[in-house]
């Protein structure tokens, strides 16, 4: 689809995914649908309100689904959007209501009061205050004599408003960039600008509905448009992050993750932060599967950034280098890259350009350069902006094309040095004139220089921005005068933005002159060399750590406790990553507020130990919180269509005696780390919820079975592993397990038996190995304690909830309503036993041998399908034969827990049903086919809370549960290691016949679990040698 207007392409996307989701942020999520129809009516009440073509509305909301209602109401009412913060200076403010001559401004109903405060504080024009609530309501205050009345928003289409139509060269928004005298620069730019970079975007890299794509960007940055329209232009999500997250790199990695984010684009200096932040975390291109493409702009890109990155997470990732200016519309070049130079300082080329774009190079005699020859870099394209709102700067920066002598043809003068490259793609060298771009944000140097000059108590001025040994531009300011740093940057944050404050403040006796009597700025000292001396104080042990943050982050290795971050080169990009160094370190958050208010290492270290010490109680009230939520696995337990049995039992061996003391010290160390072994439940049916203790309420001891002799070893582990999986907890009182020592010569165990509710059999195989390898860490190093881990279940819990309102969700609801609604409820035949006295379950193991299992693998591989469906496949034919029915549905439990929550015990269990039409008359291969058919579907669909559905219906709709186990990496050598391994799985899941497959690298055990009151072993044994005849009759070449 060619787009030739962003908002008219939105509303195509809403009619062919009207319930896709379209935008969520923290609080809500609004569809295409709701946000086409808010955004409508919205547009309409602006136009009613307005009575005028073209004007200029303000919008003030930070990132949220409210500021994007806001910028796409503004958008389809065909006035000019222009976003403001209302953090920025006063001065700045001043300036774009009066050049812009805004009178409209669209505000949080919560901004009210501060709003009005600040329009009579700075006589800004504005006359009409439009405000929008968290329920997306909205209204209007009209400015009279009588002081600011209220106002209807009339939302129905009048004469005028439903005339009004954009069209391409129309303005569209207005962004301010740095300016060389000491103001902004406003550049007005149009819709075909941005419709020509989002079409030829989301062409060229296939951006489809499936992509979730995150808003990173400031709204004051005409990055944020390109996040904004690539998303809702092609029908995919647009995800905005928290607050917090955008200043906590590891935050905002993990939020990434979670989010399944596909896209993002950022400056290269946050894009080395995300590479810490990723090593950091242990995070792997397995971490981060649905992400394609990382866009990066504003910076000089190195090679050694993308060698870090992929040094962590391979070259799955696309990483793309562009470069481009607001005055052009966004972006103009873009480079895949590919392969990179293995010097890591090089700078990375920033490709050919986008659509409808040229890049000339021109050199000193306006001639077009040779590859390798420097020059000035100019852009020409029919989609360039409107310009500056300033003519002055217009006739500077938009000339006559030197190479054009016969007609009018306009091109964009960058300021920007470059050459051609082989291919004639473009390098940038830097600029030509006294603009730099730090952290990616436009500087220029004599509009910083213009502000220091206006303060009173400053003397001489001079401000450079030389590159530290990270190739980072700083900017560093040389004074004379009797004013203190924190001074100068107190009244530096009242005149200009803070991107633009320098880094360094260098106080100085008089400026070096050159022979014209100038400032000579080649003589200006480095800032490391002036701030090297600096006494070094006697540390505590929490001041060294964060000492050792400012050194790493800022390079100066002598500082001491009245140091500030802000004065040794802490600029906003260099305060991220120690907040993110202080949350991986102390678990706490501080904010940028913070770090400004605290900036030295004296009061950063107070402020730390507060928080450590206050945080146990701020994060009481948000963890520990008696109304919980439960994952819907948990909730499972109150359902009347359960899966899951009361009490798991697990198993670890250990070699030899075990020190029973140091193994309780390694387990209460390990219920410090593990949330759902401090959890208490409060029942009350699908309501019931948990709260996690802070501390377990008494140390733990362990239950021992000791002298036991080898030859009795194995019985006493089985008959306990039996008896335990009996057992009862009370779920409102801790612990709801136990952990059992059972002792001999020569051999141990460790059993730990607890309610399901706290744990699936998976997780708590791989938490009793962790248990393993501590204790043995433990015996060689006593001074080793257990850590924290990253995740919490309390995530995978709030993620399973949130789910419920994305896109994902409703198909997926879709999906499992019509396919229950096409399947009849499956139940066993009953052969009743003579006892019918609660007998209990026994099981039968089938040991599938090595052959077997080569046929197994050889026959998946020819089909082009997995080992467990061949076995499956050999169950749905056996179960036909054996109930004499056609359609068979079995319940297959699948695991939802991701790479983050592999240490962490909890119950990621989630039930899908499976359902085949098989015929006892057809093929191996016909039902083969039928039955890797529908498991392929089911698993396209298995986040789903398959409990959400079955409410609906009375019937449980099988009484048959299907399990595996991969053990590949270990070998069976005999049938009592199988069971007393697997003993958690002896008891069904609440089912009449359960069947589990076990498959180790030279067999696969094949165990049926069954109802001892329906089926005699007689019954159990017959329908065991039909499925190994039915297992063994394919055909293999």
């Amino acid at each position: 689809m060619s787009i030739n207007i962003v908002h008219k392409a939105f509303e195509c996307k809403a009619k062919e995914n009207p319930n896709n989701i379209a935008v969520i942020d923290d609080y809500c999520s609004i569809t295409y649908s709701e946000l086409n129809s808010l955004t409508s009516k919205f547009a309409v009440a602006i136009c009613n309100l307005l009575l005028e073509n073209q004007s200029v509305v303000g919008v003030t909301l930070q990132p949220s689904c409210r500021q994007i209602v806001s910028m796409l109401s503004v958008f389809k009412s065909c006035n000019t959007y222009m976003p403001i913060d209302l953090t920025f200076p006063d001065e700045r403010i001043k300036q774009m209501f009066n050049e812009t001559l805004a009178t409209t401004l669209i505000i949080e109903r919560t901004q009210l009061e501060d709003v009005i405060n600040k329009i009579e504080k700075l006589d800004l024009p504005v006359k009409k205050l439009i405000y929008i609530d968290e329920n997306n309501d909205y209204g209007a205050y009209i400015k009279s004599e009588q002081g600011w009345l209220t106002r209807d928003l009339v939302t129905q289409l009048s004469a005028f408003s439903a005339e009004k139509k954009s069209g391409p060269n129309d303005s569209a928004y207005i962004y301010y960039t740095s300016g060389s005298t000491g103001k902004g620069k406003a550049i007005l730019g149009n819709h075909k600008g941005v419709a020509n970079y989002i079409n030829w975007l989301i062409q060229e890299f296939s951006i489809d509905s499936s992509f979730n794509i995150p808003n990173l960007s400031k709204t004051t940055f005409d990055a944020s448009l390109k996040e904004y329209w690539m998303a809702l232009c092609s029908g995919a999500t647009l995800y905005i992050p928290p607050l917090c997250a955008k200043s906590n790199m590891i935050e905002l990695m993990k939020w990434l993750k979670t989010n399944n984010i596909t896209t993002v684009q950022n400056v290269p200096s946050i894009f080395r932060l995300l590479s810490k932040a990723c090593k950091d975390l242990g995070y792997t291109s397995s971490d981060l599967p649905n992400m394609r493409h990382i866009f990066l702009y504003g910076e000089p890109l190195y090679c050694k950034d993308i060698i870090l990155w992929r040094e962590q997470l391979g070259s799955d990732i696309e990483i793309i280098n562009m470069f481009g200016t607001t005055e052009t519309a966004i972006l103009d070049t873009f480079h895949r890259v590919n392969h990179v130079s293995e010097q890591p300082e090089d700078i990375l080329h920033v490709g050919r350009p986008i659509d409808h774009t040229m890049v000339i190079i021109l050199n000193s005699n306006n001639l077009l350069c040779r590859v390798g020859e420097k020059g000035f870099i100019y852009i020409k394209s029919p989609f360039m902006t409107k310009g500056y709102l300033d003519q002055d700067l217009n006739r500077d920066s938009f000339v006559q094309n030197p190479l054009i002598k016969d007609r009018k043809d306009i091109v964009y003068k960058t300021g920007d040095i470059g050459r051609y490259l082989e291919g004639r793609v473009v390098e940038v060298l830097g600029r030509a004139d006294r603009q730099v771009k730090v952290n990616g944000v436009r500087v220029e140097l004599n509009e910083v220089e213009q502000a220091l000059i206006s303060i009173e108590g400053i003397g001489d001025v001079a401000v450079t921005s030389p590159r530290n040994s990270r190739g980072e531009v700083e900017i560093v300011c040389y004074h004379t005068g009797d004013l203190k740093s924190d001074e100068i940057r107190n009244e530096l944050s009242l005149i200009i933005n803070k991107e633009l404050i320098p880094s360094f403040f260098i106080k100085m006796d008089s400026l070096p002159l050159n022979n014209n009597g100038k400032t000579d700025r080649n003589r200006l000292p480095p800032p490391r060399q002036l701030l090297s001396d600096a006494e070094v104080s006697k540390l505590n042990e929490l001041e060294e750590k964060i000492k050792s943050f400012f050194v790493d982050i800022t390079g100066f290795s002598n500082v001491n406790k009245i140091t500030s971050f802000l004065d040794i080169g802490g600029n906003s990009i260099k305060i991220m990553d120690l907040i993110s160094r202080v949350y991986r370190e102390f678990g706490v958050n501080v904010n940028f507020r913070e770090v400004l208010e605290n900036s030295s290492i004296y009061k950063l270290s107070a402020l730390v130990e507060s928080k450590c010490k206050a945080g146990v109680k701020q994060e009481q009230v948000e963890i520990y919180s008696s109304s919980y939520r439960l994952s819907y696995g948990q909730l499972n337990f109150f359902s009347n269509h359960r899966y899951i049995e009361d009490t798991i039992v697990g198993l670890q061996e250990f070699n030899g005696e075990v020190d029973a003391g140091k193994l309780t010290d390694v387990l209460n160390m390990f219920i410090d780390t593990q949330e759902n072994l401090r959890s208490v439940f409060s029942l009350s049916g699908k309501n019931s919820s948990r709260n996690i203790l802070l501390n377990a309420p008494s140390r733990l001891e362990l239950t021992r079975v000791g002298a036991i002799s080898p030859k009795d070893y194995e019985g006493v582990v089985r008959s306990l592993c039996l008896e335990s999986s009996k057992k009862s907890f009370d779920l409102s009182v801790w612990p709801q397990f136990e952990f059992i020592l059972v002792e001999s010569s020569n051999e141990s165990c460790l059993i730990f038996v607890a309610h399901h509710i706290l744990a699936d059999a998976s997780s708590i195989r791989e938490i009793l190995a962790g248990v393993k390898g501590r204790y043995r860490s433990l015996a060689t190093e006593p001074s080793n304690n257990a850590s924290n881990s990253a995740a919490h279940y309390k995530e995978f819990c709030q993620w399973q909830h949130q789910y419920l309102s994305t896109n994902s969700y409703i198909e997926s609801h879709n999906y499992w309503k019509d396919k229950i609604a096409s399947i009849k409820p499956f139940t066993l035949p009953r052969y009743l036993t003579k006892q019918c006295s609660n007998s209990g379950f026994a099981s039968l193991s089938i040991f599938l041998d090595g052959d077997l299992k080569r046929k197994a693998k050889i026959l998946a591989r020819d089909y082009g399908t997995t080992e467990f469906c061949i076995y499956l496949t050999s169950l749905f034919i056996s179960l036909a034969t054996f109930t004499k029915e056609e359609n068979i549905v079995l319940a297959i439990p699948v695991s939802l827990r991701e790479p983050e929550h592999k240490n962490v015990l909890g119950l990621y269990s989630n039930i899908l049903l499976l359902a085949a039409n098989i015929s006892i008359d057809e093929t191996f291969d016909e039902s083969l086919r039928k039955v890797f058919q529908d498991f392929s579907n089911v698993l396209e669909h298995k986040r789903f809370p398959l409990e959400c559905i079955l409410e609906e219906y009375e019937k449980k709709f099988t009484s048959t549960l299907v399990n595996m186990h991969s053990l590949e990496d270990e070998k069976l050598d005999s049938p009592i290691e199988s069971i007393i391994k697997y003993n958690e799985e002896e008891t069904p899941f609440g089912n009449d016949l359960s069947c589990v497959f076990l498959q180790y690298s030279n067999c696969t055990v094949f165990r049926l679990s069954y109802n001892k009151d329906l089926y005699s072993r007689e019954v159990v044994e017959g329908f065991a040698n039909n499925y190994m005849k039915v297992l063994e009759s394919p055909k293999i070449d």
